[in-house]
């Protein structure tokens, strides 16, 4: 199978997850640091390192083209890269204030007229993953937005499950659950 990438990108945060959380809670003001690659990376991929600010409905990036082993070296060495000096001291200056590390690997590929989405979500602590369906249940027809879930689970990520229920036969798998049985034991809760 061969995927095409269509975006790579990493967000950052501190261990409390400070910036995805505001930014969950729908504030006038927000604000996010990510990594931004329209492509495969590698070490010498140019890639962005930016900050996103949003107030209202109004949009602002700030970002700086380095190659993807710059990154890896301000990251793990502090060493700043030669970009525009003024935008990197502001990105500098966000990673000291909020202690930011890589939190969220999201990479969309797009396959057989599909987006497919992959997220690797970084935590400290397995018990921050939980699992959940629309509206609490389990079958046909039944939708939410991913980020009504997230919200009303004070999730950093929801992961929707398109079509998991259109197949007569066929098995979904949850850690090796078979999420039909998991639907039983909600209803019994």
């Amino acid at each position: 199978m061969n995927k095409k990438i269509s975006f790579f990108n990493i967000y950052f945060d501190n261990d409390n997850y400070e910036l995805i959380n505001r930014s969950i809670n729908k504030p006038i003001y927000k604000e996010k640091i990510r990594l931004r690659s329209y492509e495969k990376i590698n070490n010498n991929t140019n890639v962005f390192l930016e900050i996103k600010k949003k107030y209202n409905q109004n949009s602002n990036k700030r970002r700086v083209s380095i190659k993807y082993k710059e990154l890896i070296n301000y990251l793990n060495k502090g060493i700043i890269p030669n970009t525009n000096k003024q935008i990197m001291k502001e990105i500098d200056y966000y990673f000291k204030y909020y202690g930011l590390l890589p939190k969220i690997n999201l990479t969309t590929y797009r396959e057989f007229d599909t987006d497919i989405y992959v997220a690797d979500v970084i935590v400290s602590d397995s018990s921050y993953l939980k699992t959940t369906f629309a509206h609490n249940s389990y079958g046909k027809n039944i939708v939410d937005k991913t980020s009504n879930i997230a919200s009303d689970k004070n999730a950093i990520l929801a992961i929707n499950g398109d079509y998991y229920g259109v197949q007569e036969y066929g098995y979904v798998l949850k850690m090796e659950l078979y999420i039909e049985k998991l639907a039983k034991i909600i209803k019994k809760i």
